[in-house]
């Protein structure tokens, strides 16, 4: 599983599917998972990467009636992944992908509508 993290507001996020575009609180950092469900597309944030056997371990655990604490396995991921790739003004690797990062007057942000509570916001990109 990847994550995005932003650095600005340090918020972390699930990434989306294609054509849904995670964002982070402050709309700085975006992300969203190519078609594939494998390759990624991060806007101006980092990529973390989380194993789903460690985390489907974890919940099995908890359901099992384990109280204690349990750890799971995540990693920043590198900077050359090859399922990553970083599109924004902050690294230059694809800039083109900076056209696909949501405005803030798709998300409402400038007229105060469309908030939502705390929790993940997606947005549709456009072609």
């Amino acid at each position: 599983m990847k994550l995005l993290f932003c650095p600005r507001c340090q918020d972390i996020r699930k990434l989306q599917m294609e054509p849904d575009v995670t964002t982070c609180n402050c709309g700085d950092s975006w992300g969203f998972y190519k078609s594939d469900g494998w390759h990624a597309v991060i806007g101006h944030g980092m990529a973390i990467g989380m194993d789903n056997n460690s985390i489907a371990y974890a919940i099995k655990e908890r359901l099992n009636g384990v109280g204690q604490s349990l750890y799971l396995s995540a990693w920043l991921m590198a900077t050359d992944h090859k399922t990553i790739e970083y599109g924004g003004k902050e690294d230059g690797k694809k800039k083109e992908q900076e056209e696909t990062r949501p405005s803030k007057q798709a998300s409402g942000e400038q007229s105060g509508e469309g908030r939502l509570p705390m929790g993940a916001r997606t947005y549709k990109r456009t072609p």
